[in-house]
């Protein structure tokens, strides 16, 4: 049993650090490339990068060797690969003295300005301007750090993990299987969908898209920061600290290792939270994210498939323009204005109209057979939705002026939503004056305009030790723990709950609740029960549902990344 303190965390993660390199390790597969590593990092998510790089500034990480790999070419996840760019401050988490210090620099980088002139967040800015002008930087700064402590950060870019061995007796995990893919023609892969691409990414065999490579990896800790908890979900899926000869061959078990206490779960506890019962496919929804630029009459968008049947693209009663500058990250004149597009704005489209809230992307427990588990059905809806929200959207760009000009005066609060007035507005492409682009590479490193991975609000989510979750009871207190190792705090909870009459979600009422305060990250929240040597980060972290989302976003994803 862990001892609750942060003197106890030190002892029982040094020890593991510093422990000869046999303790951990337990035979390997022959014919596969192996990687020995003292840390490894499942990553994904902001909360990967920030693990990565707070190991690496360690001093403990001295003479060791810190292996990251990231499923896509863009390490940060919500900050880039997700498309999310603009930082979810709280009232506590931006004031730079309750900010972990790298995250500090980061938001530093940016400036001292808001380059979006956005007004969702106090930083809205380019995707790829973070990328070039820190994350890799920061990447580079780490290797050679490093190595000039006589250790390694090792960067496994397009890698996932497939496999996982797990010690019969103890729980430990043995060695991680992953497979690194290399694309064939790189245009080809840009103009592929996620959702149809994705499958393939955990695939050994060659594909028309990728060349693949598998490894195997033995470390003495492992951190899984992923997005969908690959490592969690492989871990409760092995039972041997040997591998079967084909990476297809495993067979599921029970996400419980004792036939009683499950190490993850995943959708709304139900009836309370404090159970451990769920609805698994009732989840919040996710989004892809695209970037709209503003161009002169003569630009025009792509043709990209769209959903079917009719939906409802409501502007929830705010204006073309505030929509535009919401999460504008762009502001090509400088101007705070939210209800003007002027020609080279680029604005990020992160609307309620676009969340998929049909389904859960994620498949029920006792489908999931092996990573990453994932409904492709749902993400591929979710694709489709994001643009039909991108026609719907533009081509009522300009209905509030015309609106003006028919009837001599200014649209009610809510009349600017009515089908009424949409249908007085020209196609905005016939209109002089009017156009927009899709934006690709400057801003997903994609040619379908959607990101390399869709924005996630939830996942599967560990059990902790002693069957430990940080829950919604601990934020509404402000709950202090005696291995309290962070500060996490958003202004209240935030939920993008699937709808009922498509999804068949009834989500508990006890969610309607929705106030915290500055609340406390425990080390119990980064651990998984009978699973010593696993720690986890992110989305993926000890909590429950409703906790979850208080407890999501930058700053948060920060700090749980760099506390584990």
């Amino acid at each position: 049993m862990l001892v609750y303190s942060k003197l106890g965390v030190a002892v029982v993660f040094a020890a593991l650090l510093f422990a000869p390199f046999s303790r951990i390790y337990a035979g390997h597969t022959h014919g596969e490339e192996r990687l020995l590593c003292d840390v490894f990092i499942v990553g994904g998510t902001t909360s990967a990068l920030a693990a990565a790089l707070t190991i690496s500034n360690s001093t403990l990480s001295s003479g060791k060797t810190i292996c990251y790999a990231e499923p896509t070419v863009w390490p940060g996840g919500q900050l880039t690969a997700e498309g999310v760019p603009a930082i979810d401050f709280s009232t506590w988490t931006y004031l730079p003295a309750n900010q972990p210090y790298l995250f500090r620099d980061l938001v530093a980088s940016l400036g001292g300005g808001n380059e979006g002139e956005c007004w969702v967040s106090e930083r809205c800015y380019l995707p790829r301007r973070l990328l070039d002008g820190w994350v890799w930087p920061a990447i580079e700064r780490a290797t050679t750090q490093m190595k000039a402590k006589g250790g390694k950060l090792v960067m496994l870019l397009n890698s996932v993990v497939v496999e996982a061995g797990v010690e019969a007796d103890g729980g430990y995990v043995t060695e991680v299987k992953l497979i690194q893919r290399e694309a064939r023609d790189i245009q080809v892969v840009q103009n592929t969908p996620f959702s149809r691409q994705v499958q393939d990414w955990y695939s050994p065999s060659h594909s028309q898209l990728y060349w693949k490579r598998p490894m195997s990896v033995t470390a003495k800790v492992y951190i899984d920061a992923s997005e969908s908890a690959d490592l969690l979900v492989s871990s409760s899926l092995m039972s041997s600290s040997s591998f079967s000869s084909s990476l297809s061959n495993s067979s599921p078990t029970s996400t419980s290792v004792d036939g009683a206490t499950p190490i993850w779960t995943q959708g709304v506890e139900v009836p309370s939270e404090d159970a451990l019962t769920t609805l698994p496919t009732c989840t919040q929804s996710i989004t892809f994210p695209f970037f709209l630029k503003k161009a002169n009459a003569s630009a025009h968008l792509p043709s990209r498939p769209t959903l079917k049947e009719e939906r409802d693209y409501s502007f929830a009663g705010f204006k073309w323009g505030e929509i535009w500058a919401y999460r504008r990250v762009y502001a090509a004149d400088g101007s705070k204005a939210h209800e003007q597009a002027y020609d080279g704005d680029i604005s990020n489209q992160n609307w309620s109209a676009n969340d998929m809230d049909d389904a859960t992307f994620l498949l029920s427990p006792s489908s999931c057979t092996a990573p990453p588990c994932l409904n492709t059905t749902t993400l591929d809806r979710a694709e489709l939705l994001s643009y039909s929200w991108m026609y719907n959207y533009t081509s009522r760009y300009g209905a509030e002026e015309r609106w003006r000009r028919i009837h001599h005066q200014p649209p009610s609060p809510t009349s600017h939503t009515d089908a009424d007035m949409v249908e007085t507005v020209e196609d905005e492409r016939t209109i002089e004056g009017y156009g927009f682009e899709l934006c690709t590479q400057e801003t997903a490193a994609t040619s379908t305009g959607l990101p390399l991975y869709p924005y996630v609000r939830d996942s599967r989510r560990a059990v902790g030790v002693d069957g430990f979750r940080l829950s919604y009871s601990h934020l509404r207190a402000g709950t202090t723990f005696n291995d309290t190792m962070g500060l996490i705090h958003y202004q209240k909870t935030d939920m993008h709950l699937l709808d009922k009459s498509r999804s068949g979600c009834n989500y508990p009422s006890y969610l309607s609740q929705t106030a915290i305060l500055p609340s406390f990250l425990p080390f119990r929240a980064l651990t998984v029960t009978n699973r010593p040597n696993l720690l986890v980060a992110g989305e993926g972290l000890a909590q429950t549902f409703h906790s979850a989302a208080g407890a999501g976003g930058f700053p948060r994803g920060w700090e749980k990344g760099g506390r584990a």
